[in-house]
């Protein structure tokens, strides 16, 4: 009996966790630092961030808050951007030296609505610009 509630368990977990959030393929829209820093934004992956911002900053100090403040991705803030991917890590660091906060929320998803066939593993490409 132990087992078959381990067995159920994980394969509810396994099966679960893609349903959580969308898998996005980010394009550079060209080569530039400021490009590299919205899609490690949108990735969520700080640390990655954090180097692609030491790369682009002149000084040795990093231009956090010039770069939250200045740099747009697609038309959008940085932390925009980065919430729009439900970046929530990146985000809540580039809040800490915006000068306008961006709200960070997790919306549940609509349980009654169970996802489709074409939802399901559905990669969403999305191209990346700087403006």
């Amino acid at each position: 009996m132990k087992n078959l509630k381990t067995l159920m368990l994980t394969i509810v977990a396994t099966t679960a966790l893609p349903l959580s959030a969308a898998q996005y393929v980010f394009i550079p829209g060209d080569n530039s630092h400021g490009t590299k820093i919205c899609i490690a934004a949108a990735e969520n992956n700080l640390p990655k961030y954090k180097r692609k911002v030491n790369l682009a900053t002149v000084s040795r100090i990093p231009e956090y808050r010039t770069i939250a403040n200045t740099l747009r991705c697609n038309d959008q803030s940085l932390a925009s951007f980065a919430m729009q991917y439900e970046a929530n890590k990146t985000a809540a660091f580039i809040n800490r030296y915006s000068q306008h906060e961006v709200i960070i929320r997790r919306e549940l998803s609509d349980i009654s609505h169970p996802p489709v066939a074409s939802e399901l593993n559905d990669d969403k490409i999305v191209y990346v610009t700087v403006n």
